[in-house]
């Protein structure tokens, strides 16, 4: 036990962004940790997350205000944290919030905009707008096929729009 003890990585860091973004703290502190540890948001914490992907994951819950504030305000601090993939899935954070989107707290977390329904995934997109033309390593599909898995037609038409050269990749990777 103690050989197995030794042998395992201690991590002593401690990042208030990536903490702020796994509790619902006011958005005064969360919006002052963010400017004063800024560098933080594409800094991977102990299990190598950034705080994009340790916010995605309270979207596991309905998504709350405050949880639609914290996305928004990361990706307009850091965007290129949009085209980071998480450490053991290596899905891009859109894989990621598709997938939420299909699982159960689906109706809870789509908010009516214009275009797309799911505001974690337009703010995906609007801030990586290439991660539409990579497949998920884990479910094997584009993202707008992972939206119509979901059975959400609007969203994977708007993705679909939003990159109709995908089509081309479908047609590449089938053989036809």
């Amino acid at each position: 036990r103690s050989w197995v003890a030794s042998r395992r990585r201690v991590c002593n860091r401690f990042c208030l962004l990536h903490a702020a973004c796994s509790v619902e703290c006011p958005r005064d502190f969360f919006t002052q940790t963010l400017s004063t540890f800024k560098q933080q948001c594409l800094q991977p914490d102990c299990n190598g997350l950034l705080p994009l992907h340790v916010a995605l994951r309270t979207l596991e819950s309905p998504a709350t205000s405050h949880q639609r504030f914290c996305l928004h305000e990361l990706l307009l601090a850091s965007p290129e944290a949009a085209a980071v993939p998480h450490p053991l899935t290596q899905q891009l954070p859109l894989h990621m919030a598709l997938a939420l989107q299909s699982s159960t707290f689906q109706s809870e977390c789509l908010q009516f905009m214009p275009r797309a329904r799911s505001f974690a995934v337009t703010e995906l997109v609007l801030a990586y707008p290439m991660a539409l033309q990579v497949f998920d390593p884990v479910t094997g599909l584009l993202p707008f096929m992972a939206a119509a898995t979901a059975r959400d037609v609007s969203t994977s038409y708007e993705l679909l729009l939003a990159a109709p050269q995908v089509l081309s990749s479908c047609r590449n990777t089938t053989g036809r």
